[in-house]
Formats: structure tokens, C-alpha cells, sequence
């Protein structure tokens, strides 16, 4: 029965006119300026109206809230629930004074946690007939609370009722909150004009609540859809002043579900309508943005919550915004960790570095961000900042030793060894210290210039390993590189036992596997070899290094024919996996395939002729298998900036079949081939030493001496052409730096067979007999358990 006499009352009776001023009382409400309404009634003499009366009461519980509400343990004074009280059962001929002290009054009983009465009143209020306010006025803010109010009271009383009661209130819940939301929505647009101080005026604590429960609701119930559709349908409203707080988080909230909960076969785009289906202003037209995708959604909806973020950061390090600017960065933090995940599955590391730079700005003494930059940094190359950052966070947090396992790894890949082997004693026994520390031995070790060295290194190393796979035993990096320095210190059957055991731990793990192929060419067990070759060729179809890998053996062991096969399949492989580029670049490679398909179809060779081609070209492989150390084209300088990962690996194809074609005899087009590569690389010590190649076959000495000599001034650890170049001294009777060039070699490389075979060579040519004998003892030696490509080229590191 109240509920219809508040309904008859709210159809006919009118609505009372102000005098100046309750005008100017109403303005003040408008732009919450409570502490100015008690200061007026403080010091002027204001005849107490019903309205003046609401004004006043409504200041006090305001200020109370805002102030003093210290949470579920407060309770708004009893003398205001009853001025409240007093107000909306006096009856009073005024619909403003009555509508507005019966929603302040619900508040007041909900914020003092008695919300079985507060839904009392609002069910005498009968909410939903009250329409025709202004979405300017205050009332209509106060309605959208009392909606948002009458939902979490629902909410609350239905947790100590029966499941099948919270089932059949569910709706009734969400239907408040969207309400709710939809009002605050609209009286915030309306109500912009008439606001000048729009710095007063902030978004409830209520209907915050509303605008995130009501998705959180729909997602509980399994309605991802809709809860997708009401984030989008708010966010794509016009944005007022003060609701860039709220559109952060929803930005944010919408973001994390399409992140994890939305692929991209399962992926609806948003839907543009004109129309205003929630009573407010939307964007719309044909201009907007319209993304493809989960993932670009929640970038854009990220960027957007970062810029509201960042324009809202507290700068002040003042004590007494010290809660207000932990809350401000407690909710940018979260913005920043999710840009993290999102840009980071597109590899935007670059655009990454960038946010987080900004972020700086407002991060002073805050270790979490400075990580997150360090990461970033990281992974977008930039090595030099990113030690220096984490650096900062080891100071920051200098109880945490992971920061230094970090700083360490920063420091392997600018191979800064020693820095970083420090770092790694700094982290102390924090988890994986010890593989850490057996990694840098082992990059120590490929570092040094002399066996003696080398060997200390390893046997550091190993022990090192060691800790690390009893410390970790389902650790498979510690395995896979116990088993390569126990390879490289030619302990085979170990090393194989080994590397087994990281396969087991993690069977797609392709370093390992590689691994495993090279033991056995060093066991001799080509057979072995080649099956592990291929089946890790067909479970990592675009593995670049074990497909060139399995090219190189064929061809050593089975003739060109088979190379050429195996290339076929890398070069599909590749065209499948690079799209229209990749069909573009593999058409190129196709034709010189052809070629030299058409050469061995042309040439009746014997099995003795193909083999002796295919030993030629054996070490042709070796330092571009797997793009590191002193084979990688990025180490000369060869690497253009923008070149794709298409043409690196285009280049690296055409360096190999160039190889095949000097050793097949075809040098017109190993020089092609060669001038196609330097169209895509610049100063390449790889292309240097085939056009000294070239020349050699060509009978120009002296020509071939100057390319093998650029390209050692570009790669002064180039040994191929180091090799080459002492051969080329010895066979021009120039024994004394034939000398100096080859112990430059097996400095280098003290693992090289070769280079201490013909280091041996031109010893015993300047009659060094002793010495000449022990470096053809220790190529003997080292050719025994020699594998197919050099361990160390082999990546090292922990990612």
C-alpha cells in the first residue's frame, strides 16, 4: 500500500518551486560540495524548510562517509537515520524532499548493515515507477544508487537464504546494477553543463560496485557473451570528466576476460548500433575502430586504461597522499602486468619498452615495475639498459637473488662472462643459481684461446651442472647442458645418457634433440643420427638448424641428390610458414635448386666423386646451423635492421647451396648465388669467404687471399676463413704467417681437428718437427670422437 500512495503522490502532485536560496542548495548537491552547505548553515541564518532541512542531513552523511566510514565495522549515527526518517514519513508536499530522503535513508541503513530494512524503504519507494526526473538532478543520481543499493542488499540477505532463493534473485540483482549503471550514466552526460566544478563531482562507491558486479554476475552464471556485451556496451558511451576512473577499470575487467577467456574461433565483434539502447550518448558511425580479434581488443582497451592511468597518477610523495597514490598504482600496476602478457604474444617489445618508460615517472622505489621494464628491455634486445635496470632492482630488493639471476643473464648475452659470473655469486642458493653458474663456465669455456684454459672452464662448469640436477631433478636445462659440456669434453656415452634424460623431462625440447643427433655422429653412428634428425624435423617442422643439419649429413653421407631433397622440404616448410612472403622468396631458392638439379642430372657422377664433394663441403654447415657465435650474420654486421626473418633465412640457404655449388664445380652459379646474398647482407664475413672460395677455384690467389683477409677484419673468429687463408700462405710458401694465422685458428677454436692439422703442416714445413708432431697428435686425437658440427655452436643459456 505505500508503494501505490508513493505512486499517486508521484503522478499528481507538483513539484515545489525553489526560492534563491534552496536554488543555490541545490547547486551545491549537485556538485557534492557538502562541507560549503554546513559552512552556509554555520554562519547564516536559513529558515529551516523540509528541503533545507534534507540538505543539511544529506551534507552531514556525505562528510560522515567520506571522512569517517571506516568500513562493515561503522555505523552512520542514529541521529541521522532519524532526521531521515522523520523527513520522508512527515509527509511532506515536496516529491524532491520525499524521493531523496527516502533513497538517503536506504543508504544510511546500508552502510550501517541493516539491509533488510533498507530494502523496506526502497520497496515503499517502488523504484521502478519513479521516472520523469531530470537525468541532470540530483534525484536522478540518488535513484541510480538506490537501484545500485537495492542489488547489493539483494545480494546480501540471498546468502543466508536456500540456493534455489539466490538462484531466482540472480536476475533480479543484475537487472539493479545494470539499471543503476544506466542512470549514473546518463545523469553524468546531462549534468556535465550545469556542473562548473567538475573536479567535486566522483562516481559512488555504490555504483562503482554496480558497473563491475554486474559482468562478474553474468560470467558466474556461464553468460561470458553477456558480460561481454555490457562491458562493451558502457565503454562505448561518452566519457564525462569524473568517470575515467571507472572506465580504467571496466577497460581493464573487459580486457582480462578477452585475454583469458574469449580464442579467437569463439571471437564476436563488437556491434555498432546507432541506437541509444541504454538511454545514454554512444559512439557510433562508420569511421570507428572495429578489432579482429580477442587480442587487439584488449591492447586497445589497455592502451586506453593506461592513458587514463598515467594522466592520473599520484606524483605527490607528500605523507598525506601516501593512501591515494598506493590505491592510484595498486590499479596501474594491473594495467601494466596485462599489458605485459598482451603485447608480449605479439612480440611489440619495442612498444612495450616505451609504456613502461613512461611508468618510470611515477615508480620511484617500486621493484615490481622496474622488473617488468628490465624484461622488456630484455626482450626487445636493448641488453645494455636492461642489466642497468635490474641492477637498480637488486638494490631495491637486495634480499632477492633471483634479480641477480636475471642481471647474470643480461650479462652472458652482451658476453660480459665475468660480471656476470659475479652476479651469479651475489644470488647465493636461490633456485637455479647453480645452473647459472655452469652456464657461464661453459660460455667461458668457448671463450677461451688455449685447451689448458678451456678445460678448467668445463671441469667448473661440470661441476656446477652437477648441483644444479641434483638440486632440480626435473629440471631439464640442467640437464641438456650437463650433457654438453660432458660432449664437449668428448664424454660421449655420458653426454648421451644425458641428454636422454632432459628429452624425457621435456620431449620438445629441439636444442636437446640436436644434441643428441651430434653425439651420435660423434659415436660414428650415422644411422642413429640421421632418425633423430628426422624425427625431430617432423615434430619442429620450421626448426631451421636441424632441418640444415639433417641437409649437411645427407649430402655427407648419402650424395647431393638427397641434399637437394632435404632442402625441398625446408624450403616448403619455410614457404608454408612465412605465407606470400615466404612463396615469394622460396620461388628464388626453387630456381637455384633447379639449377643445380639440372647439373647433377647432366653429370653421370660416381658414388667416390659424390663423396669426396660432400666431405668438401661437411664443415660448409657448421657455423651457420644455428645462427650463434662467430657464424651468426648479425656478428659481422651482416644483419640489416629491418630484414625479416623470411630473407635471414633465405640467406642462409643461398650461403649453403653457394657451398655446394664451389664444391660441385659450378662456380658461375656459387657467384650468382653469392651476389644475390650481398643484396640482402652487408659486410658479411659468410660471403666473403665463399667469394674467396670462388677465387680460389678460379685460380686467383691473390684475390681470394684479400676476400679471406676482409672477411677475418670483419670476424677476426672466423676459423673457416682462417683455414683457408693459412692453407692458401702455406701453398705460397709464406710458412711464417701461415703459422701465426693457424694458432690464431686453434686459439679460437682449440677443438678443430682441421686447424691443428695444418697448423701441424706448417711446423713441420719450417722444420718445428716436436711441435708439428704434437699438433698432428692432438687433430688425431680430436677427430676420433669429433662430431658432425661443433658442440658449442649449440645454444647456451636459460631463458
Amino acid at each position: 500500500m505505500a508503494s501505490s500512495a508513493v505512486v499517486t503522490k508521484t503522478a499528481k502532485s507538483p513539484r515545489i518551486k525553489r526560492n534563491k536560496q534552496e536554488t543555490e542548495f541545490e547547486k551545491y548537491r549537485l556538485e557534492e560540495k557538502w562541507s560549503t552547505i554546513l559552512d552556509v548553515l554555520k554562519t547564516a541564518k536559513v529558515p529551516k524548510s523540509d528541503f533545507i532541512r534534507l540538505c543539511e542531513v544529506e551534507a552531514q552523511l556525505e562528510n560522515f562517509l567520506l571522512n569517517d566510514y571506516a568500513g562493515a565495522d561503522s555505523v552512520v549515527p542514529t541521529a541521522y537515520q532519524e532526521t531521515l526518517r522523520s523527513i520522508f514519513n512527515s509527509g511532506s508536499d515536496d516529491l524532491v524532499v520525499h524521493i531523496d530522503s527516502g533513497l538517503l535513508l536506504a543508504k544510511a541503513l546500508y552502510y550501517s548493515n541493516l539491509y533488510q530494512k533498507a530494502l523496506s524503504v526502497l520497496d515503499d519507494l517502488a523504484l521502478d515507477s519513479q521516472s520523469g526526473w531530470s537525468a541532470a538532478s540530483r534525484t536522478s543520481r540518488l535513484l541510480s544508487e538506490g537501484y545500485a543499493v537495492r542489488g547489493i542488499c539483494l545480494e546480501k540477505v540471498s546468502q543466508s537464504q536456500s540456493h534455489v532463493v539466490r538462484i531466482g534473485r540472480h536476475e533480479e540483482v543484475i537487472e539493479c546494477y545494470e539499471r543503476a549503471g544506466d542512470l549514473y550514466i546518463q545523469h553524468l552526460q546531462e549534468s556535465q553543463a550545469q556542473v562548473l566544478d567538475k573536479r567535486t563531482v566522483t562516481v559512488s562507491e555504490e555504483v562503482g560496485h554496480a558497473l563491475q558486479q554486474s559482468p562478474i554476475l553474468r560470467m558466474s552464471h556461464g553468460d561470458l557473451t553477456g558480460a561481454i556485451h555490457r562491458l562493451r556496451q558502457v565503454l562505448r558511451c561518452h566519457e564525462t570528466k569524473c568517470s575515467r576512473s571507472i572506465r580504467q577499470t571496466l577497460s581493464r575487467q573487459l580486457a582480462e576476460i578477452l585475454l583469458r577467456g574469449v580464442s579467437p574461433e569463439t571471437y564476436r565483434k563488437p556491434e555498432l548500433s546507432r541506437a541509444r539502447t541504454i538511454g545514454v550518448y554512444q559512439h557510433s558511425g562508420d569511421d570507428l575502430l572495429v578489432p579482429d580479434s580477442p587480442l587487439q581488443e584488449a591492447i586497445l582497451l589497455l592502451m586506453i586504461s593506461e592513458l587514463i592511468a598515467f594522466q592520473q597518477a599520484v606524483l605527490s610523495r607528500d605523507q598525506d597522499t601516501r593512501l591515494e597514490r598506493k590505491i592510484a598504482f595498486e590499479n596501474t600496476v594491473a594495467v601494466y602486468d596485462l599489458l605485459c602478457v598482451a603485447l608480449s604474444r605479439v612480440g611489440a617489445y619495442a612498444q612495450l619498452t616505451e609504456i613502461l618508460e613512461h611508468a618510470m615517472k611515477f615508480s620511484f622505489g617500486e621493484s615490481h615495475i622496474w622488473l617488468q621494464f628490465g624484461l622488456a628491455l630484455i626482450s626487445a634486445g636493448n641488453l645494455s639498459r636492461g642489466l642497468a635496470v635490474f641492477q637498480e632492482c637488486y638494490r631495491l630488493e637486495t634480499m632477492d637473488g633471483h634479480y641477480c639471476l636475471l642481471a647474470a643473464k643480461a650479462a652472458f648475452e652482451l658476453q660480459r662472462l665475468g660480471e656476470g659470473l659475479r652476479w651469479v655469486e651475489r644470488a647465493g642458493s636461490v633456485h637455479r643459481a647453480a645452473l647459472f653458474r655452469g652456464v657461464g663456465c661453459l660460455l667461458k669455456a668457448a671463450d677461451s684461446r688455449s685447451l689448458e684454459e678451456r678445460r678448467g672452464h668445463l671441469d667448473e662448469g661440470e661441476k656446477a651442472l652437477r648441483l644444479a640436477c641434483a638440486e632440480d631433478p626435473a629440471d631439464y636445462l640442467a640437464f641438456y647442458h650437463l650433457a654438453l659440456c660432458l660432449a664437449e669434453q668428448r664424454n660421449l656415452q655420458e653426454a648421451r645418457a644425458t641428454v636422454l634424460q632432459a628429452l624425457e623431462l621435456n620431449p620438445d625440447h629441439t636444442d636437446s634433440a640436436h644434441l643428441l643427433a651430434l653425439v651420435y655422429t660423434g659415436l660414428r653412428q650415422w644411422d642413429v643420427a640421421q632418425k633423430v634428425l628426422s624425427a625431430a624435423s617432423r615434430a619442429h617442422p620450421y626448426h631451421s638448424s636441424i632441418l640444415i643439419t639433417r641437409a649437411s649429413l645427407a649430402a655427407f653421407l648419402h650424395g647431393l641428390r638427397r641434399a637437394v631433397n632435404v632442402y625441398r622440404a625446408l624450403i616448403q616448410s619455410w614457404t608454408d610458414r612465412f605465407g606470400d612472403s615466404g612463396r615469394q622468396e622460396g620461388s628464388v631458392l626453387d630456381r637455384w635448386l633447379g639449377r643445380l638439379d639440372s647439373e647433377l642430372m647432366e653429370r653421370d657422377q660416381s658414388v667416390k666423386r659424390e663423396s669426396a664433394a660432400a666431405s668438401r663441403i661437411e664443415h660448409a654447415f657448421t657455423e651457420l646451423v644455428t645462427g650463434t657465435s662467430d657464424c651468426s650474420l648479425s656478428a659481422s654486421g651482416g644483419q640489416a635492421s629491418g630484414q625479416s626473418e623470411a630473407q635471414r633465412l633465405q640467406v642462409r640457404i643461398l650461403l649453403e647451396l653457394a657451398e655446394l655449388y664451389v664444391d660441385h664445380g659450378m662456380l658461375q652459379e656459387a657467384g650468382d648465388a653469392v651476389r644475390e646474398c650481398e643484396q640482402l647482407v652487408r659486410l658479411s664475413h659468410h660471403v666473403l669467404y665463399l667469394r674467396g672460395r670462388i677465387l680460389e677455384a678460379c685460380d686467383q690467389p691473390a684475390r681470394a687471399r684479400e676476400a679471406y683477409q676482409d672477411a677475418v677484419s670483419i670476424n677476426p673468429g672466423h676459423v673457416r676463413s682462417l683455414q683457408r687463408l693459412g692453407l692458401l700462405l702455406i701453398r705460397q710458401g709464406n710458412l711464417q704467417l701461415a703459422e701465426k694465422i693457424l694458432t690464431d685458428a686453434v686459439n679460437y677454436q682449440p677443438t678443430s681437428s682441421r686447424s691443428w692439422t695444418l697448423l701441424g703442416q706448417a711446423l713441420s714445413l719450417t722444420g718445428q718437427e716436436a711441435e708439428a708432431a704434437q699438433c698432428l697428435l692432438t687433430a688425431a686425437e680430436l677427430e676420433q670422437t669429433e662430431p658432425f658440427v661443433p658442440f658449442y655452436f649449440l645454444p647456451k643459456g636459460v631463458p
